[in-house]
């Protein structure tokens, strides 16, 4: 996933009251403002909401007015309606509130766990899904729920591919340019629809 930029949520004057820790910045008159990150619930099920606060306190405790905004890395996977994040895609998320106005951002923010939901696929991965004539792409299989994240099960597989394309372990590759389907399956949860993927070769780039 792309770690590098940072999607911003605006949240309004205060989102809520609830808080955990967060950074501080000293503005006129000696008093020291801080805005605070919650995220609750902190472990969830992919397909499933976190609720995000963001908190701006005085030096004393007491709640600012002012407008806050919030930010979720990774940058993908998720998508914000007002205080509610829906994560579909597996893994750790941290959310950060700032309150641009004020020049303050909680930069350790909070983590939000998410886990893949139930068993729901039987997916399969190329790497890359797009390569020249000869050249080898990798095949990935593995049970997945409905986002496609993968599930461990330890679940043995079996690959099938189109005519013209050769399999090698889990490599597949092909003589002429044209698209091939690539598909898992696996005896252990037969019951599961099978995804299959399908790899392009392009003889463009192929130099005899």
């Amino acid at each position: 996933m792309n770690r590098t930029s940072a999607f911003m949520v605006t949240c309004g004057a205060v989102c809520a009251s609830v808080f955990s820790l967060g950074c501080s910045s000293s503005v006129a008159g000696g008093a020291t403002t801080r805005v605070e990150t919650s995220a609750e619930p902190r472990e969830i099920t992919a397909g499933q909401n976190i609720t995000v606060a963001c908190t701006i306190l005085s030096g004393s405790g007491g709640i600012l007015e002012g407008e806050t905004s919030y930010t979720l890395d990774p940058t993908t996977g998720w998508k914000a309606h007002g205080d509610e994040v829906t994560i579909s895609i597996s893994g750790t998320y941290t959310v950060r509130c700032s309150a641009p106005e004020m020049d303050l951002e909680d930069t350790d923010g909070v983590e939000v766990v998410v886990t893949p939901g139930v068993m729901a696929q039987v997916g399969t991965r190329l790497e890359p899904e797009q390569v020249a004539v000869h050249e080898g792409s990798e095949v990935t299989c593995a049970i997945e729920d409905m986002y496609g994240n993968a599930i461990e099960t330890g679940a043995d597989f079996s690959i099938a591919v189109d005519e013209g394309v050769t399999l090698l372990g889990d490599t597949v590759s092909a003589e002429k340019p044209g698209s091939y389907e690539v598909r898992c399956s696996t005896q252990t949860h037969a019951d599961l629809p099978e995804v299959p993927v399908g790899i392009a070769h392009s003889g463009l780039l192929w130099l005899e």
